[in-house]
């Protein structure tokens, strides 16, 4: 079980981060996706908190040759931290990003590349970014990812694992070697309009999931481009290497500004931990009757809690909330709240809910609601509180009951607005469910996972 949560929480990570790059003003994201929202609600209005109720591939290829990569010293543009004289401590700077490839989009193939991320055993290698092109290249001009023995290409050694590009395109060795002409190669899948292709991918947040077991090299990268629209692109394959596994990325006429790399291993040492159980087991728990501890959560922080949700599956709200508020808990003087969000896509605070006022939070992800009751009895559960100088982001990340090996994880969040100066904290509770929690934990969102 904490094999898939350790899984689950890296993949929680790059959402909720990515969910930070995208983040502009003030007013959380519309919500590109036109699927409707959970029709149901609670039987009777309740007293929470205070008030509401509860492919085409591509067809064309980069250079004819053997590719090689030059080594090469990734640079960052050098920036200067200033604050203004006053009694308070100057704020910590922003963790620069790892800037790959020059920004006029000169930089040929392989020409820059970034740090090197390896695995011994199995695990997960996540990189987050900023992807940039000319806008008007061509669609291999974005970002590449080099699947290799922990050597990069040029150096003694290096062995060439994969080469996958950004546009549904891939090979080993030899370019011919492609996953054009060698269908058995690699399988790959995208499900974005080519159209747009290029454009959509200027400027795009991605986060990159390389996923290693045994031999079996799995990658998926989520794409949020700037206009909110999301695409997926997977690959599958089997690995040639044995031992050190390594990733790292280039691009050729594109940059990319990495905010995240991360290696998390997945051999968890054993014995379990024994879970934090929250609610009655037999589903008696009413609404707000038993709740988690509270995490405070400052402007650049992210708390995470990790569980096992159960429900008596008698409505889709019978499961687990999250309860953001000024920092103080039901009952306590002065309490109230941002928002809670429960995972039907329903939410509210005092100004209203999701369902009577659509402009006050921002959704995306989507359910099969024809099976989502058996999916939440059961799943594994990662949710992610993600506070930004202007925003709150809940990200959860959802491991149906009823998954398979190849199942992916569900990702659904919730965007509004708060302002740097109000008080944020998050706890969990539940309604007729109960919750097996396995982790709870603030920490900076720029730090990495070991």
């Amino acid at each position: 079980m904490k094999k898939f949560i350790a899984l689950i929480l890296s993949l929680l990570m790059c959402v909720s981060l990515l969910t930070g790059i995208a983040a502009c003003d003030n007013n959380p994201p519309k919500d590109s996706s036109s699927a409707s929202q959970s029709t149901q609600q609670s039987e009777s209005s309740k007293e929470s908190s205070s008030e509401s109720a509860s492919s085409e591939d591509s067809t064309t290829s980069s250079e004819d040759s053997t590719v090689s990569s030059e080594d090469s010293t990734t640079s960052s543009e050098d920036s200067t931290v200033s604050s203004e004289s006053s009694d308070d401590p100057a704020p910590e700077p922003e963790p620069e990003a790892e800037i790959v490839g020059a920004k006029d989009c000169s930089s040929a193939f392989g020409a820059e590349t970034s740090t090197m991320l390896t695995l011994d055993g199995d695990g997960l290698i996540t990189f987050l970014f900023t992807n940039h092109n000319s806008g008007s290249g061509s669609n291999w001009e974005n970002f590449i990812i080099y699947c290799t023995n922990g050597v990069k290409a040029g150096e003694p050694g290096y062995v060439e694992d994969m080469i996958i590009r950004a546009d549904n395109f891939a090979w080993r060795g030899e370019f011919n070697n492609n996953s054009q002409n060698n269908p058995d190669l690699i399988a790959l899948s995208c499900d974005w309009n080519w159209d747009n292709y290029v454009s959509m991918m200027n400027g795009a947040a991605v986060c990159v999931l390389i996923n290693r077991e045994g031999s079996e090299i799995s990658m998926k990268a989520e794409i949020l481009a700037a206009d909110g629209t999301y695409a997926l692109y997977t690959a599958t394959y089997t690995s040639i290497v044995e031992g050190t596994f390594g990733v790292y990325l280039t691009t050729e006429h594109a940059w990319l500004e990495i905010e995240l790399k991360s290696v998390t291993s997945v051999d968890i040492p054993e014995p379990e931990p024994e879970p934090t159980v929250v609610g009655a087991t037999d589903f008696s728990t009413p609404f707000f009757g038993a709740r988690t501890d509270m995490l405070t959560v400052n402007v650049g922080e992210m708390a995470t809690f990790a569980f096992v949700n159960h429900s008596d599956k008698a409505a889709n709200w019978h499961n687990f909330l999250a309860v953001i508020t000024n920092n103080k808990v039901l009952g306590d003087e002065g309490y109230s709240e941002h928002m809670v969000v429960r995972p039907d896509r329903f939410a509210w605070n005092a100004s209203g809910n999701s369902a009577d006022n659509p402009d006050l939070i921002a959704f995306t992800g989507e359910w099969n609601w024809d099976t989502f009751l058996d999916e939440m009895d059961g799943a594994m559960v990662a949710v992610a509180v993600v506070r930004t100088e202007t925003q709150v982001s809940v990200v959860m990340s959802v491991y149906p009951a009823n998954a398979t090996e190849t199942t992916e994880a569900i990702i659904y969040s919730a965007t509004f607005a708060v302002a740097a100066t109000e008080e944020v904290g998050v706890f969990l509770t539940v309604e007729n469910a109960y919750l097996d929690v396995y982790m709870m934990e603030v920490m900076p969102i720029e730090s990495m996972p070991e």
